[in-house]
């Protein structure tokens, strides 16, 4: 009898989810784990001369809308979710604005979203990144993510989410949003 209250209690204080299979749900709640839950985006793009602000990058002289070219398209700014002030300057910088219809923000999602682990990788990159293109992501009115992509090199800079942003591009991602925010189709390289 007291074998048996024992076996009962060991088996009560198994959970019962341990019992069932549950990979395949763990992998398809990861792989729906979109960067940003938003309802408003925002594409922000310029096609300023990269020489131009390689060559301005060391000048001591340079106005306040040059140097903030020069730390938004090839330095690291924003430095984080935080840092948006920014935003409202774009324009006066020569950053044209434009607002992505919502019709389009199942592609943005299936971009934008954590991808299968495909083990160790090791990217080379072909050039120095020139992120051109920045977009805000906003839930509310509120800025919930940014994102700064280099389609030259196929390099981002992504704030504000808690995914895993590490294989962001695998599977043709640059491509795809080069077309739907630019027009433009990219051969996968």
């Amino acid at each position: 009898m007291k074998t048996i209250f024992i076996l009962g209690l060991i088996i009560l204080s198994f959970p019962y989810n341990s019992l069932i299979d549950n990979s395949k749900n763990e992998v398809e709640t990861k792989m729906n784990n979109y960067f940003f839950e938003f309802d408003e985006l925002f594409h922000y793009r310029t096609e300023i001369n990269q020489s131009v602000l390689l060559a301005r990058e060391g000048d001591k002289n340079l106005s306040p809308n040059e140097q903030l070219q020069i730390d938004l398209i090839i330095r690291e700014k924003p430095y984080s979710i935080e840092d948006t002030l920014f935003i409202t300057q774009l324009e006066d910088i020569g950053f044209k604005k434009k607002k992505i219809h919502k019709n389009q923000f199942e592609i943005i999602n299936e971009v934008f979203k954590e991808k299968e682990d495909y083990g160790a990788l090791a990217i080379i990159y072909e050039c120095i990144p020139k992120y051109r293109d920045i977009l805000i992501f906003k839930k509310n009115d509120k800025i919930i993510g940014m994102a700064k992509v280099c389609f030259s090199c196929d390099q981002n800079k992504i704030y504000g989410t808690t995914a895993n942003t590490e294989k962001f591009g695998l599977d043709g991602d640059y491509a795809k949003l080069n077309e739907l925010l630019n027009g433009k189709k990219v051969n996968n390289k």
